[in-house]
């Protein structure tokens, strides 16, 4: 089962101690999933992250929900789409902007797909380089050997054009990077079958 189809169908995390609760939010955040600022988690452990509901549960919340996963398993669902994600990507990718509007068409792309949000950075033709993997602008002699310099109309047209328009970016790329862990978990479980047949497991 893919990360997407568990978080439809309700599934949930299971909270075994405190900071249990902060590794699922950190990670639902990277991958897209809405979270709130603060929970807290009053009584006895074990409780329960509903990724689709946002929302922290009780025993008795989720006696109806039979999917639920350990922090463990779903943190390492997280690792393999952001791994994948930054390699597609490259290294370090930036941008070369123009104007103010570049500017902030990068500040927008880049808080939608990491959660982090960063303060509003000011053109300067001195500083025109966006660096897609911190939010920064950086002058042209701060860019090191490998890293990847897109023109803003390249950056558009590999990073955002395909999409429909910014409010909805955040979700088709959630989407797209979430169901590229299909490939990988059938992978696995192939694996794990090719293995169990020939008796090493």
């Amino acid at each position: 089962m893919s990360l997407k189809e568990f978080v439809d169908q309700g599934g949930v995390i299971i909270l075994r101690e405190p900071k249990d609760l902060q590794n699922v939010v950190l990670g639902a955040k990277k991958v897209g999933y809405p979270v709130k600022k603060q929970y807290t988690c009053n009584g006895p452990y074990p409780f329960f992250f509903s990724v689709k509901d946002a929302k922290v549960l009780t025993s008795e919340d989720v006696k109806d929900r039979p999917l639920n996963m350990d922090v463990k398993d779903f943190l390492s669902m997280i690792d393999v789409i952001t791994s994948t994600v930054k390699a597609d990507e490259g290294d370090t990718v930036c941008v070369q902007c123009e104007s103010q509007s570049d500017v902030d068409t990068c500040i927008d792309y880049f808080q939608t797909v990491t959660g982090q949000k960063i303060r509003n950075s000011r053109f300067l033709e001195e500083i025109p380089f966006f660096n897609l993997q911190n939010g920064n602008l950086y002058p042209a002699y701060c860019l090191k050997p490998g890293y990847t310099i897109l023109s803003f109309g390249e950056f558009k047209e590999k990073f955002i054009s395909t999409q429909p328009g910014v409010e909805s970016e955040g979700m088709a790329l959630t989407e797209k990077f979430i169901s590229k862990i299909d490939a990988v978990m059938k992978s696995l479980r192939d694996l794990e079958s090719f293995l169990r047949s020939e008796r090493y497991v």
